[in-house]
Parts: structure tokens; C-alpha cells; sequence
């Protein structure tokens, strides 16, 4: 097993811990990296506090966007993901 993992994949495990989307593997190689790391240390806790926040943001743009606003911004993204 590769124990240390790079910033990049510490980034990608930190947004995947999460969702519940790691393996105990996984958890094990992010936890020495952020015992090591300070950069991803300060990541993981923006990270949660953004995850905290998304609710009441969303609640907030829901209440302020009319319907057409919306329409618009859920059409925009859709031509993105094409």
C-alpha cells in the first residue's frame, strides 16, 4: 500500500469523505496526509464550512430568484454539460 498521498488526491478524498465515498484505505492515507500537511489541513476545514453553509445559501437563492431566473440559470447549465 502507497501510504502517502499527494495534496492533489488529499483534495479529491477530502471532497470525496463527504459523500461517504471512501474506503477505509482511503481514510487511513488522508489521515497522514492532513497529519503532515497544513495546506490541506486549512482545505478540509473551508471545505466543511462551505459544505455547512450550502443550505441556507441555497434557501436564500431560492427566495430571491424568480421563476424565470431560474429557468434561465438551470438552462445555462444544461447547454454546459452538453
Amino acid at each position: 500500500m502507497k501510504a502517502m498521498i499527494t495534496c492533489q488526491q488529499a483534495v479529491k478524498f477530502i471532497t470525496e469523505k463527504e459523500e461517504d465515498k471512501l474506503s477505509i484505505k482511503q481514510h487511513l492515507q488522508l489521515w497522514l496526509h492532513l497529519s503532515v500537511c497544513a495546506i490541506c489541513r486549512i482545505f478540509e476545514n473551508q471545505n466543511k464550512v462551505i459544505i455547512g453553509s450550502a443550505p441556507q445559501l441555497h434557501e436564500h437563492i431560492d427566495a430571491s430568484l424568480s421563476t424565470h431566473e431560474k429557468a434561465s440559470i438551470v438552462a445555462v447549465l444544461e447547454k454546459d454539460n452538453l
